[in-house]
């Protein structure tokens, strides 16, 4: 028997259909604060995403299939089809499926990947964002902050809305990782990854759309030479085979290859040739010609962990780096709903805009470190205390 969810993120409408009542509780765990009664809402976008374990009629976004134990479930997207070698993969990648999907058709928010609070001063609340990929510690720091009286927004998606100018909220569950239950002292270690409401953990916490003021780039350490607005992108892959770093190569420079990192996949940092203009589905048709499943495209995430033992350092930025180095790293993509509608596809009027919100905000680089030593270091730039 097929059941559905609806969510809503921002102004879009999203249908999940499903015969797999663990793959609809796993989305409603993580984004129960999104989940809506599909019948009494408005279709403003019907995006919808079944995973199946049979052929059924319809149009459909993506069709993931799992019915046959003797052969490898495929996931169908856009006409494409997928093999998922690896059934253990096949839950994290329509999760990645389903938020790029999203975040590609959101036109009225600039989409940075990262976490956001806020905290009273005087009379009026003030946004916080930390933007930074994978692996540099946000959720870790921002459940930290929430525990040290700041209000929650996010975790992982800082949501700067294009008319207001407002840091809007997306209070998805944080995922805790066995180590940030243990910085944060948050009692007895699952031996696995958790998903969390932050609420449980620290009661009225969530915070409302909000003014931001002060903008830090979390940053690994690791010494660079790329400008601020080029982009350096993390791929996930289930597997690397011959022959894929050779043609991933004719698009740009891979600096560093991880074959088996502590997730089990394999990674490799990726950076576009000057003036290639690369999208995500380049990279996805590379991938595919190789059978290899691209599961995660992260801008700017170390592939060597940081030192988290070491000194954090927090250094004064002006907001016209900022902006760039927030530029490489909008979510949603080149061919995405804000830029080609809400800014006619031009990358220079979308920068404009951008450049002119950060322009009113304080703006830092992080380099990570010591969580303690970093959150002194945001309360001396926010004194939220």
């Amino acid at each position: 028997m097929e059941l559905a969810t609806s969510y809503r993120f921002f102004d879009l409408h999203v249908l999940l259909r499903s015969d797999s009542p663990a793959i609809l509780e796993h989305f409603r765990q993580v984004y129960e604060r999104f989940q809506v009664d599909g019948a009494s809402e408005p279709a403003i976008l019907r995006l919808p995403l079944q995973l199946r374990s049979g052929h059924g009629a319809g149009q459909v976004v993506c069709q993931i299939f799992t019915e046959r134990e003797e052969s490898p479930p495929n996931l169908i997207l856009d006409g494409q089809v997928h093999v998922i070698n690896q059934r253990h993969l096949l839950l994290d990648y329509a999760h990645t499926v389903l938020l790029n999907a999203v975040f590609a058709r959101v036109d009225d928010h600039f989409l940075i990947h990262g976490a956001s609070l806020s905290w009273s001063a005087g009379d009026r609340a003030r946004g916080l964002i930390l933007a930074g990929g994978a692996g540099l510690g946000k959720t870790t720091l921002a459940l930290a902050l929430t525990q040290r009286g700041l209000r929650f927004l996010s975790d992982d998606v800082v949501a700067l809305n294009c008319a207001d100018g407002l840091l809007h909220p997306f209070p998805r569950r944080l995922g805790l990782r066995p180590e940030t239950w243990q910085l944060c002292d948050l009692g007895s270690t699952p031996p696995t990854r958790q998903w969390v409401d932050a609420t449980t953990l620290c009661g009225d916490c969530l915070g409302a759309p909000c003014a931001p003021s002060v903008l830090i780039l979390l940053d690994d350490g690791q010494r660079r030479t790329e400008r601020p607005c080029d982009v350096r992108l993390a791929l996930t892959l289930d597997r690397l085979p011959a022959g894929l770093e050779r043609d991933l190569g004719r698009l740009g420079k891979i600096d560093a290859v991880t074959r088996a990192s502590p997730s089990g996949y394999a990674t490799l940092l990726f950076q576009p040739s000057v003036g290639n203009r690369v999208s995500e589905e380049d990279i996805q048709r590379i991938c595919a010609s190789h059978a290899t499943l691209l599961l995660d495209v992260d801008k700017a995430s170390p592939l060597v962990p940081p030192d988290f033992t070491a000194s954090p350092q927090l250094v004064s930025i002006s907001p016209s780096i900022a902006a760039l180095t927030i530029l490489a790293r909008l979510r949603g993509g080149e061919r995405s709903a804000l830029l080609q509608r809400t800014f006619g596809g031009s990358p220079a009027r979308l920068y404009t805009a951008l450049a002119a919100m950060i322009g009113g905000m304080k703006c830092y680089r992080l380099t990570v470190g010591r969580l303690e030593k970093m959150i002194d270091l945001i309360e001396s730039v926010t004194r939220f205390r």
